[in-house]
């Protein structure tokens, strides 16, 4: 028995230490019969006693595959564990090993060993198996100098370990941590690993801790996008807990990942990004895929982005984004400290272009549910920000800033409060327009129930430095414009309650066409887009020019409608259904100028061109309602160089009647300057004179009654053009200058009182009857008016002929009551006395009065001077033949005929009438003259 025993011990410790080396052998020629062209196994020690395998110097190799080798592997097993069922390796170590995995044709090599053949004798069915009683314990793994390398589906992967450990991985013991470190290299990336988890038990949990530096994108996704390239790098720390009998869990994440040099490139896609990093904190709590809540804390950084996709481009050169998040489920959403800033943005899409040097926004947004949120901008902030679009638009913008309350009720009700909105330097361009804005600073709120119906609330909104130009040049600015008190219930009411304007300014084609100093309107309202209101429209000081072309056109302002309007095809004139434009009303209950308001007045369409300037400082005007038939009141005052004007009234301006009343003044009208219309209108240039005027009047039913009460102060006119000066002169029915000679005191002065009536339906009432009016019939009038009176009782013969003829046979244009005599007499009687005197205290009243004297013989005068011939005859030695009496006989009459003229001319002369003042005509005689024997006088 003993001698058994020994043997029975003796081949048991034969067989355990050769067992080893059978292995050895073994596993040798297993890799030669399956692949292998060489192979070798250089040590493989077991310490049966201590439970220590160790495994050293493993080589497999083939042509064209990959190599296998392992320079170490040493297994410790406890013993004491498998009375318990339990298999537990005290430690696992792995050294030195160096495999890869290739896919070549359609076979899988694992070094030198083919996968498919090793699989090919199919795998037993275990599915009716029991469990096994025995379990698996580890409670060290070792990892050192390990290097994986996978070629498959043309991609190439390698893994290196310089350092890794798995500890304490029990299967009986679910709640004991699980520890993982790795520390190594991940397709030529540094990697770091380190991990603490639970993952068998129904509550499972992990914390991770993972590094990784410089990660190749690209060595991943080259098989599926072979054109993505890119770098990134890892420094996590996750924790995840999660049970799955209640399909709960949770996740932590806290660190940084940085995305690197990312380009990528797919058909009409072409994205380049040189970096995008987040640093944060995120807590994701999940129950199955539905979201319980979510909270992130983070910043995320992007630098140079771009992005071309089909007719999109987008630049980027920086974004800098910080959140507090905060979600409980999907539709209740919280996020504090909202802080994006963005630099160097240009977006361009489909020809419109966006552009921003710079972009920020701070904020918050708290949404109950989707149909509720609110928002809170503070501020929105961009710099260097530009628009275009493909027509031509743009806009350019310096600087804005925004801060606002949004929110958004479950009606759909919207709410815009505490809204501040600044901007500085704004630049819009249309076609050849460019409008620049230098500042725009506005507070207010916006309620809407609907989209179709909402409140705009704005105390305050300030614009600085408003310009509008075309080509670069000016068109129009306003220096400031402030506005208070805006009120928008769209569509049905826009209110304003107080606008002012600062330094308008509107250009001409040469100079300014108009500037203003201050333009104020007072409680403005918009009723309706239909109906508009202001109750003062205050404006002044001013500056405007109004310069007439010689065509009598607006060349200033043509110029500046072409440049805000130009010129468009001609549309499809609309129904009359359509047209709406006729029932937009506007009332201003009162319009006032302040200050001095000049005008500067140029019309080329006269020579000399006419020139002056006017100073309006004073106009009201009262119910201006383009709506309404009543009556528009006005006054208003003016001054030009030393003269002023001044009137009051109203009219009807909206009636179509034109019905009102008007008083006006003029006073101390230098009259030279007018030359250029009165050689225009009558062919006479005023040398001097001064005029004023009073005028008064009514319109009604359409017809003009009024007054003119004129007073013309050393009035002197020369003729110019004579055929105006001729035509004029028909109308007056005598030179204009005789006229102002009759009408002009010893102070040389004239003073009209001119009717003015006429219907403004009739076709020839204008401006050119009424001139016609004051100056032709006005003039002959008051000419015949004044001296009818000044000649009383003598003054009713006095008449104004037809120039032409009555002129050429007289000599005078005006007529006066002539001087009667007895038949062959030559005596002034009483009466002829008494109208000398009238004479002459006319002719001494107006100075400048030249008279002609013509005496006359007529056919009363021949029997008597026939009758004293014969007996003169008679008596003569030698008598004359009938021939030659009838010689004598006209001798007789013309020489009457002076003698008659010479006593009228010596009763002027006894009455003081300088002799240089008066006229004699060549005597006539008349025999088919049937009137009284007379001298005739005239102007």
């Amino acid at each position: 028995m003993l001698r058994f025993l020994v043997c029975f011990v003796i081949v048991v410790a034969l067989l355990l230490h050769n067992l080893p080396l059978l292995v050895r052998d073994q596993a040798v020629l297993w890799l030669l019969d399956n692949g292998a062209e060489e192979a070798r196994l250089t040590a493989l020690e077991v310490d049966w006693l201590r439970g220590q395998v160790e495994l050293r110097g493993l080589h497999a190799a083939a042509e064209g595959k990959p190599a296998l080798e392992l320079e170490r592997i040493a297994v410790d097993l406890d013993y004491q564990q498998l009375t318990e069922k339990r298999i537990r390796l005290s430690s696992l170590q792995l050294s030195g090993i160096n495999i890869g995995i290739r896919e070549q044709a359609e076979q899988l090599w694992l070094g030198p060993l083919d996968l498919n053949s090793l699989s090919s004798g199919g795998a037993e069915d275990t599915a009716s198996e029991e469990p096994s009683a025995w379990s698996f314990g580890l409670d060290q793994l070792s990892l050192e100098r390990i290097r994986w390398q996978a070629e498959m589906a043309g991609l190439t992967h390698r893994l290196q370990l310089n350092q890794g450990e798995l500890a304490h991985l029990y299967l009986w013991d679910q709640e004991q941590p699980v520890r993982l470190d790795l520390d190594g290299e991940f397709n030529g990336a540094p990697l770091q690993l380190a991990s603490s988890s639970k993952p068998l038990p129904d509550d499972k949990s992990s914390e991770l801790s993972l590094k990784l530096d410089n990660f190749p994108l690209h060595s991943v996704t080259a098989l599926f996008l072979p054109s993505l390239r890119g770098y990134i790098d890892l420094d996590l720390k996750i924790q995840a807990e999660g049970n799955l009998n209640n399909v709960e869990s949770q996740l932590i994440q806290s660190g940084s990942v940085r995305l690197r040099q990312f380009r990528f490139n797919q058909d009409d896609l072409n994205l380049n990004q040189e970096s995008l990093a987040w640093d944060g904190q995120l807590r994701l709590k999940l129950k199955g895929s539905q979201l319980v809540s979510l909270e992130h804390q983070g910043d995320t950084r992007l630098q140079g982005l771009a992005l071309d996709l089909a007719d999109t481009r987008l630049r980027l050169a920086g974004l800098n984004l910080k959140d507090q998040l905060q979600m409980q489920g999907v539709n209740n959403i919280q996020a504090r400290g909202l802080d994006l800033n963005a630099s160097g943005v240009d977006l361009q899409v489909a020809g419109q272009q966006i552009k921003a040097t710079s972009l920020g926004l701070k904020g918050t947004v708290n949404t109950p549910d989707l149909a509720t949120w609110q928002a809170r901008v503070a501020p929105l902030n961009t710099t260097g920000l530009s628009v275009a679009a493909s027509g031509g638009e743009s806009v350019q913008l310096q600087q804005l800033s925004l801060n606002g309350d949004l929110q958004r009720a479950a009606d759909g009700a919207l709410k815009l409060e505490q809204l501040v909105v600044s901007l500085k330097q704004l630049a819009l361009a249309q076609a050849e327009q460019q409008l620049g804005v230098g500042s725009l600073d506005l507070s207010g709120s916006v309620n809407s129930p609907d989209m179709a119906a909402w409140n705009v609330t704005a105390p305050d909104l300030a614009i600085n430095d408003l310009q509008l130009t075309h080509q670069q040049t000016p068109l129009l600015s306003v220096a400031g414009a402030s506005v208070k008190g805006i009120q928008v219930q769209h569509p049905e009411r826009i209110a304003v309650s107080a606008l002012r304007l600062n330094k308008l300014r509107v250009e001409g084609e040469q100079a300014p066409l108009t500037q203003w100093q201050t333009i104020g309107v007072d409680e403005l309202t918009l009723q309706h887009l239909q109906q508009l209101r202001i109750a003062r429209l205050t404006l002044g000081p001013s500056q405007s020019r109004v310069r007439l072309s010689d065509k009598r056109g607006l060349p200033d302002l043509d110029w500046l409608l072409a440049r805000l309007a130009p010129q468009q095809p001609a549309k499809a004139k609309a129904s009359a259904g359509d047209d709406k434009a006729s029932d937009f009303r506007v009332r201003i209950d009162q319009l006032a100028l302040q200050g001095s308001n000049l005008l500067e007045f140029q019309d080329q369409g006269v020579r000399p061109v006419f020139k002056t300037k006017l100073d309006l400082y004073h106009l009201r005007l009262k119910q201006l309602d383009t709506g309404s038939k009543g009556e528009t009141g006005f006054e208003f005052k003016a001054k030009s160089n030393f003269s002023e004007l001044s009137g009051d009234g109203a009219i009807e301006l909206f009636s179509g009647n034109y019905g009102g009343h008007w008083q006006a003044r003029v006073k101390g009208l230098d009259l030279q300057h007018m030359s250029p219309y009165a050689l225009a209108y009558t062919g006479y240039y005023l040398q001097s004179g001064q005029l004023s005027l009073d005028s008064s009047g009514t319109i009604k039913d359409r017809n003009l009654k009024g007054s003119n009460d004129i007073r013309l102060n050393k009035l002197q006119v020369e003729a110019q053009n004579k055929a105006r000066s001729d035509s004029f002169d028909q109308k007056v029915s005598m030179p204009l200058g005789t006229a102002i000679m009759v009408l002009q005191d010893n102070e040389d002065n004239i003073d009209l009182d001119i009717p003015l009536d006429g219907s403004l339906d009739d076709p020839s009432f204008g401006y050119q009857s009424v001139i016609n009016k004051l100056a032709g019939k006005g003039l002959k009038n008051a000419a015949l008016g004044y001296l009818g009176n000044a000649l009383q009782p003598f003054g009713a013969l006095i008449s104004i002929g037809r120039m032409v003829m009555d002129a050429q046979s007289s000599g005078s244009f005006i007529t006066l009551q002539p001087v009667e005599f007895v038949p062959a007499g030559a005596e002034l009687n009483s009466e002829s006395d008494a109208y000398m005197q009238k004479l002459a205290g006319l002719m001494n009243e107006r100075k400048g009065i030249r008279m002609n004297i013509c005496g006359l013989a007529v056919a009363a005068d021949q029997p008597l001077l026939w009758e004293q011939l014969l007996k003169d005859n008679e008596k003569s030695k030698q008598p004359l033949e009938e021939a030659a009496l009838q010689a004598e006989l006209e001798e007789r009459m013309l020489a009457l005929a002076e003698s008659r003229s010479d006593q009228v001319k010596q009763a002027l002369l006894n009455q003081g009438i300088d002799v240089e003042r008066l006229f004699s005509c060549y005597p006539k005689a008349n025999l088919q003259d049937q009137e009284a024997p007379r001298v005739m006088l005239g102007f």
